[in-house]
């Protein structure tokens, strides 16, 4: 276990404990990704010491280079494709629902491209779909958040018409192509 001193006045003063490179190396592959980017996302803000909070990320980081990495890569690698597909499987549902916590994946992902495999590599497409299309998400959010102002300015005639009518156009595609 790796231990990490809360020294902050308004806390318990107790502890936070989290789990070493050797025990993680004995996880599936996906695992120890998941888990550390679900740590990160869910409960490194909660700590106010901002000491703490950035010796825990740099811990979570090192995790992330030294064992969830290499064990992605040694499962992706492996010569034995049932056990690929098993591990895409799970990583394909992975990046469908989390696709944030799976991006360090992509590079190895990009690989599996190139098998011969018709499953694996269909499979790899498929998550990579996922990263493009959570993009794509993003952009569409952004995009309506600018629209709304748009179209206030658009009311109180400081927008024309055609550059109104050129962004709600851009939008309705982004939309079309997502399927939102």
């Amino acid at each position: 276990m790796k231990i990490f001193y809360k020294n902050n006045k308004n806390i318990d003063g107790g502890i936070v404990q989290l789990i070493d490179k050797e025990k993680m190396m004995d996880w599936s592959p996906e695992i120890p990704i998941v888990i550390i980017e679900n740590y990160r996302k869910d409960h490194l803000s909660r700590f106010t010491n901002n000491k703490l909070r950035s010796e825990i990320n740099k811990h979570l980081d090192e995790l992330i280079k030294d064992v969830a990495i290499p064990l992605m890569a040694k499962g992706l690698e492996t010569e034995n494709s049932e056990e690929r597909l098993t591990l895409l499987t799970r990583l394909e549902e992975i990046t469908r629902k989390k696709t944030e916590m799976a991006k360090p994946i992509i590079p190895y992902l990009e690989k599996l491209l190139k098998d011969e495999n018709e499953k694996i590599k269909k499979l790899a497409q498929k998550a990579l779909n996922n990263f493009e299309k959570a993009k794509k998400k993003k952009q569409l959010e952004q995009m309506r958040k600018k629209m709304e102002q748009l179209e206030k300015d658009w009311l109180e005639e400081k927008v024309s018409n055609e550059e109104y009518a050129s962004e709600r156009k851009k939008l309705l595609k982004l939309q079309a192509e997502i399927g939102d």
